[in-house]
């Protein structure tokens, strides 16, 4: 199977439908546009790409879930994301291996009910990052991002494993909750309760 017939799998895909991938090593990258109600079962399947791109992205989509995926760019010191989640509903995570090879593992773009569970996020410059436009972006306006994280590890994230970045904290608020635990990031309390280094640090 290649990746074209990966993206052909899962477009054509019933509402509901679970769609497995048939195991492998696949080079290239996955965009999903205006996908609803699946599950897409990636066990014992790796993409990477050794190209300085974001691998997997994910925009206007909602009740998603990706299970077992193995992703990673295939080169050193990239600048770009495994994931980007873009203002999109209840995607879920779930026992993937997430190797940002350098720069975001999963990046959280006005996007709700992100679930991240029994993941290992590791060798990223950020794991989770909630990003947000604080103003109008592409005719959206900002809205609030949240993220749940369970039973994951952590590991060689240089600056952090959840972040947010301030410049998009001033008129919103960010959640997280982690292993249980509740973090709400509002524009009053960010700049006090929260670690800076470039970003500010959850966790």
């Amino acid at each position: 199977m290649r990746i074209v017939d990966i993206e052909e799998k899962i477009y054509t895909a019933k509402n509901g439908d679970i769609v497995s991938m048939e195991p492998g090593t696949y080079y290239g990258t996955l965009l999903l546009e205006n996908l609803q109600n699946l599950t897409l079962d990636f066990t014992n399947v790796e993409l990477l790409t050794n190209q300085d791109v974001t691998i997997f992205t994910l925009t206007n989509c909602s009740n998603i879930k990706i299970i077992g995926l193995t992703i990673r760019h295939d080169i050193i010191g990239c600048f770009t994301n495994c994931f980007d989640v873009n203002t999109s509903e209840n995607i879920s995570f779930i026992n993937c291996d997430i190797n940002g090879s350098g720069f975001i593992g999963i990046c959280v773009n006005k996007s709700s009910g992100i679930k991240v569970d029994s993941c290992k996020i590791h060798q990223c410059t950020v794991g989770i990052f909630l990003w947000e436009h604080n103003e109008i972006y592409d005719g959206i306006p900002a809205i609030t991002s949240d993220v749940t994280v369970r039973e994951c590890v952590f590991d060689g994230n240089k600056v952090g494993n959840i972040c947010f970045d301030k410049n998009y904290a001033d008129l919103i608020d960010f959640k997280v909750t982690l292993n249980g635990e509740k973090f709400m990031v509002t524009p009053n309390d960010y700049k006090n309760n929260y670690l800076l280094d470039v970003y500010y640090i959850i966790h």
